[in-house]
């Protein structure tokens, strides 16, 4: 599902493939008056709003951003971890079993006490 605004207003658009005429309904004056549009990362919607609104700026929405730094995260971590396999075991170990860590703000983190995860 497409979110546009435009001014006051949000114009919701269910985006299947082939069916995005709807879009060009919009007057072209309409649609290069349109500043910026928040979108998720899937490509043909870049494309598409790339198209149909040249001016805008689009933005990545903070869910699918942040979903997307968290597995590059995990896999870079995976690849590390496997680096260990067979050379430290007991590293390897950490790496697996404590992966949250890597995850929580740095101000949550507790030196004092111990939690076994």
């Amino acid at each position: 599902m497409l979110k546009l605004r435009v001014k006051n207003f949000v114009i919701m658009i269910a985006y299947m493939l082939n069916r995005y005429r709807i879009l060009f309904l919009i007057p072209l004056e309409t649609r290069q008056s349109v500043q910026t549009i928040t979108i998720d990362m899937y490509r043909p919607y870049i494309d598409l709003i790339k198209k149909t609104f040249p001016k805008a700026q689009i933005i990545i929405d903070k869910f699918h951003l942040i979903q997307a730094l968290n597995r590059e995260l995990n896999r870079t971590r995976i690849r590390v971890m496997n680096t260990f396999r067979t050379k430290d075991k007991r590293l390897y170990n950490k790496y697996k079993r404590y992966w949250r860590l890597l995850l929580t703000p740095r101000d949550q983190l507790r030196y004092e006490t111990y939690q076994s995860y």
